[in-house]
């Protein structure tokens, strides 16, 4: 949730720490689409002003924490 609210505010939220979850605009429903087409989702809400200007996340501080590779972590794949 914390990456969806940086991208559609930019300019209150100014940086986020991403543990889990899924691109921009996927919700459950759409698991079948493609990545291209939630990527597509950004440049068109911020030209119909949907979300905030997207320049404002060129330079945020981003960290993205995952468990893949760590034994402590069950993964079922």
């Amino acid at each position: 949730m914390s990456h969806q609210l940086h991208i559609v505010y930019p300019d209150l939220i100014k940086g986020v720490g991403l543990y889990a979850g899924g691109p921009f605009g996927q919700n459950f429903m759409d698991m079948e689409g493609t990545i291209g087409d939630w990527k597509d989702l950004i440049p068109q809400y911020a030209a119909d002003g949907t979300i905030g200007d997207t320049a404002l996340l060129k330079d945020a501080p981003v960290i993205i924490v995952g468990g893949a590779n760590d034994p402590g972590v069950p993964i079922a794949f």
